[in-house]
C-alpha cells in the first residue's frame, strides 16, 4: 500500500488528526517543518524541531497527561519527539510512550537491530512537576520487542536478537526479563 515508511506516518497522521478531532495542531501552510499549537493556556506555540529530522508527522494525543506524540523522520531511520502540550516542552525519545499505571511514569523503547539506523534501547521518563523527565536510558545490542507494565515499580520486558542464517534470513531469538526499578537515597 506504501512505498516506503514515511508516506505510511503521513497516512497515520492523517487518520489520527480527523479521528482523534484534534483542533488545536496544524502545519504551516507557508513552512510545512513547523507545527502551530495551541497549548492549554490558551498561547500558541511554534514548534519547530531540529534540522537534522527530515519530517515530524504527528502520531497520537494523549489527553489525560497532555502529550503530544510525533514521529521523527530522518534520513535514514527514525526516532519521535513528544511534545508536553502544558509547557511547550519537548524531548526526544526512542518510540511513543507506555505509561504506568499511576500515569507517573512511562517508558519509550525501540528496535532496529538488523538495519541500525535507529537506536535500540529503552527509556525510563518520570513527570517531575508536570513534565517528562529522563530518569533511565539503556541502549542494547538486543531490540526490546514487548514491554508490559506490571505496577509503577516494575515491567515485564521482551527482548530479541537477530542472526543472519543462510538461506533463512533473520532469525531472532527471544529473552524475557522483569526490570524493577525504584529510586534510592
Amino acid at each position: 500500500m506504501f512505498n516506503n515508511s514515511h508516506q505510511q506516518a503521513r497516512a497515520i497522521e492523517e487518520y489520527e488528526l480527523k479521528e482523534q478531532k484534534i483542533d488545536f495542531l496544524k502545519r504551516q501552510e507557508e513552512n510545512s517543518k513547523i507545527w502551530e499549537i495551541k497549548l492549554t493556556n490558551g498561547s500558541t506555540f511554534e514548534f519547530r524541531y531540529p534540522r537534522y529530522i527530515a519530517d515530524c508527522n504527528f502520531e497520537h494525543y494523549f489527553p489525560k497527561y497532555e502529550i503530544i506524540v510525533f514521529r521523527a523522520q530522518y534520513g535514514e531511520g527514525n526516532g519521535y519527539q513528544i511534545l508536553d502540550r502544558r509547557t511547550g516542552k519537548n524531548v526526544g525519545t526512542f518510540g511513543p510512550p507506555q505509561f504506568s499505571p499511576s500515569g507517573q511514569y512511562f517508558i519509550c523503547m525501540n528496535d532496529d537491530v538488523e538495519a541500525n539506523y535507529s537506536s535500540n534501547g529503552i527509556q525510563l521518563f518520570e513527570f517531575v512537576n508536570n513534565e517528562p523527565e529522563l530518569q533511565l536510558q539503556y541502549r542494547m545490542d538486543y531490540g526490546p520487542s514487548r514491554a508490559n507494565w506490571i505496577d509503577n515499580g516494575s515491567l515485564h520486558l521482551e527482548v530479541y536478537s537477530s542472526n543472519m542464517i543462510e538461506y533463512r534470513g533473520f532469525v531472532r531469538s527471544y529473552r524475557h526479563y522483569k526490570m524493577n526499578f525504584y529510586e534510592t537515597e
